[in-house]
């Protein structure tokens, strides 16, 4: 299912286009998700189910995605064409989720904020589709990018902190809590994105693949004192 039928590329499967039948039971699949998720006692909902969390996938090529690219997205109804248009899916399912979310329990929404190639998505939409989000009780933006084209095309290295600029502007223009995500692998590196200002959570995933104590390790060597699990105690490096 796409807002189009385009495929990636040759090798992909065939894509079916959404009717806008197709759409509104997509809208009330996540409807639905939000209601089971606060049933099962989840903290957060943010589209990707991951620990206590749930999670908004509006990124990587996934659907909510390839509805805001304009890449993918070639549909001449009311979700496509015009930015208002491609970000329609998007607002409306923010909107039936928070009706179903508690105010007392927090939203986050991932966001590819740029595809980074000709053509694509940009940040300067995302920062209007940021303020639109913020609007309808989005608590918090996970700034990625790219994902509708291989990283092979895209106009960006990847280097440690390549998002970063994305969260920060998002943050500064749509007034929107952000969270950093990309290839951001050390304590100090994680602590300064926080103290400059660049975003307001650094949320890491490879690292913790690497070094499951992350965490513990890097409040060590930034000099926090956190509390050690009773098992782990032995293991904590004497400073």
């Amino acid at each position: 299912m796409a807002p189009s039928a385009i495929k990636q590329a040759s090798t992909t499967a065939d894509v079916e286009e959404l009717d806008v039948e197709g759409i509104a039971q997509i809208v009330a699949s996540f409807e639905k998700a939000a209601e089971l998720s606060l049933a099962a006692g989840f903290d957060v909902f943010s589209w990707c189910p991951s620990f206590s969390k749930f999670k908004f996938f509006g990124v990587h090529g996934y659907l909510i995605h390839s509805f805001l690219s304009p890449l993918s997205n070639k549909r001449t109804d009311a979700y496509g064409g015009p930015l208002e248009n491609r970000m329609r899916l998007a607002l409306e399912v923010t909107r039936a989720v928070r009706a179903k979310w508690p105010e007392t329990k927090p939203l986050f929404f991932r966001l590819s904020a740029s595809d980074f190639v000709d053509g694509g998505l940009t940040i300067d939409e995302s920062v209007i589709v940021c303020r639109e989000l913020k609007e309808l009780g989005v608590d918090v933006v996970d700034c990625s990018s790219m994902g509708i084209v291989a990283p092979m095309y895209a106009s960006i290295p990847l280097q440690p902190g390549y998002n970063v600029p994305l969260a920060q502007k998002i943050r500064h223009e749509s007034s929107l809590a952000t969270a950093a995500v990309g290839l951001s692998t050390e304590a100090a590196q994680a602590a300064a994105i926080l103290q400059d200002g660049s975003a307001d959570v650094v949320l890491l995933a490879r690292a913790f693949l690497n070094d499951p104590s992350w965490v513990l390790n890097a409040a060590a060597e930034l000099g926090a004192e956190v509390e050690w699990p009773l098992q782990y105690r032995r293991g904590k490096p004497r400073i």
